[in-house]
C-alpha cells in the first residue's frame, strides 16, 4: 500500500498491507501531496501537490522521478489513473481536468461547481480491479510482455490463509500475516476474546 503524508515532514510511503516494511521513498520537493493513483500494469505511481501545484510520478521502487506538468493547475487534490490518462480535481476551480499519463497540458474536461467544493475523485471500472485471469487479459491489452509478471494465485484467497479473521498481504517469506479485530489477541492464525462494539461519530447524530 502507498501513501501520502504533509505537514512538516511531507513524504510519500509505502508498506506490505500488514504494517511492516514501512519505506519513505520519496520526501524531497513536496509540500502538499494530497493524492496518489497507481497504475498497476505499468508499475507506476502519480502524485498531486496542492501547494506547488504540480503533477508528479515516479516507478513504484521511486526511481525515475519527473514532473509531469507544472502549470494550469491552481489547487489539485485528487488524481485517478484510467485507460493510459490522468484525472485530476482541482479544489479552488471546481473542475475536473485530464492530462495523458505522459505529461502535457491538464486540460478542463468539465465543471462541477454546481457540486459544491470538489474534493476527491474516483472511477469505477472493472479494470481498476484486476486479478488474476483478468489480470492476464489487461496486461495484453495494453501490450505488456507477460513473461515479466508472476500472475500467482493471492495467497489469502484460499481459505482466507487459514487466518480466522484478517489475512494481509506482506513482503515477508510467508507472503501475508493473519491479524485480529480491536480487543482480540493474534495466536498466529486464531484470534480469541471478545469483539469490542465501537461506535464512530461521523457527523452530528450519524453513527455507526
Amino acid at each position: 500500500m502507498y501513501w501520502t503524508d504533509w505537514g512538516t515532514y511531507a513524504s510519500i510511503e509505502k508498506a506490505s498491507m500488514d504494517g511492516t516494511n514501512r519505506q519513505i521513498f520519496h520526501n524531497t520537493d513536496l509540500v502538499w501531496p494530497n493524492d496518489i493513483t497507481l497504475d498497476i500494469a505499468m508499475q507506476d505511481l502519480y502524485w498531486v501537490d496542492a501547494a506547488l501545484d504540480k503533477v508528479e510520478t515516479s516507478r513504484v521502487d521511486g526511481s525515475l522521478r519527473r514532473v509531469l506538468t507544472d502549470s494550469g493547475l491552481s489547487h489539485p487534490f485528487g488524481i485517478v489513473m484510467h485507460e493510459g490518462k490522468l484525472y485530476i480535481s482541482d479544489w479552488s476551480g471546481n473542475t475536473i481536468r485530464v492530462m495523458n499519463s505522459s505529461g502535457g497540458p491538464a486540460e478542463i474536461l468539465t465543471n462541477v461547481s454546481f457540486f459544491g467544493t470538489l474534493f476527491g475523485i474516483k472511477i469505477v471500472s472493472p479494470t481498476h480491479q484486476v486479478a488474476g485471469a483478468a489480470l492476464f487479459n489487461y496486461l495484453n491489452f495494453v501490450k505488456l510482455n507477460i513473461s515479466k509478471y508472476i500472475l500467482a494465485a493471492n495467497p489469502c484467497s484460499t481459505r482466507n490463509g487459514g487466518c480466522s479473521h484478517f489475512c494481509l498481504l506482506s513482503t515477508s517469506s510467508r507472503g501475508y500475516s493473519c491479524a485480529c479485530p480491536d480487543a482480540m489477541l493474534n495466536s498466529t492464525s486464531s484470534c480469541t476474546g471478545q469483539i469490542e462494539t465501537i461506535r464512530h461519530n461521523i457527523a452530528g447524530d450519524d453513527l455507526i
